[in-house]
């Protein structure tokens, strides 16, 4: 239990149960950034098909990416290019719309 927990199936040190809670903890459904799935192979990244460090859903490129329903900092949707790239729903700073680039571009509410 604690920060820097792993999957199960996580391949490195620090690895603990998907159902720790807390900050860089194992499990997708986790709120927070640094959150992990099980499968995943390598530091920082959350979808299990994601080889990277800070690595969102199987379809985000980029640094500090995350899933679309992820609350934090730096989070982005499956479809953004870039760092800190977000859909409009994310809670958090260097929120873009869907399919923009890079992290300048604020959502419109």
């Amino acid at each position: 239990m604690g920060p820097h927990a792993y999957g199960p199936n996580v391949i490195g040190p620090l690895a603990c149960d998907p159902k720790v809670f807390g900050s860089r903890a194992g499990d997708t459904k986790l709120t927070g950034p640094h959150a992990y799935d099980p499968n995943v192979i390598g530091p920082h990244a959350r979808d299990p098909k994601v080889i990277g460090s800070h690595a969102g859903d199987t379809k985000v490129i980029g640094p500090h990416a995350y899933g679309p329903n992820v609350i934090g900092p730096l989070a982005c949707d499956l479809n953004v290019i870039g760092s800190g790239a977000g859909d409009p729903n994310v809670i958090g700073r260097s929120r873009v719309t869907l399919k923009c680039l890079g992290r300048t571009r604020a959502t419109q509410n």
